[in-house]
């Protein structure tokens, strides 16, 4: 088994690249920010930006998805 990777595991460039593109893209999807999901990944980090450090040194090994929950709102 893989042990999990955390925040502590990546440098800072590759953490803040990794967040910037996340933000850049909830941007350009915002008209359908009622309709998105993010799970794994970052998500922790949003949810709980002030939580305690354990909080926030989530498991990085799940790659950070948006899925559309609402089939009416988003159509590809």
């Amino acid at each position: 088994m893989i042990p999990p990777r955390l925040d502590r595991d990546y440098d800072s460039a590759t953490t803040g690249a990794s967040r910037s593109v996340l933000l850049e893209v909830m941007t350009i999807l915002g008209e359908y920010r009622d309709a998105l999901v993010l799970i794994g990944g970052w998500g922790p980090y949003f949810l709980l930006p002030q939580g305690p450090a354990s909080a926030r040194r989530q498991n990085r090994e799940q790659t950070p998805l948006l899925r559309g929950s609402d089939r009416e709102l988003i159509r590809f």
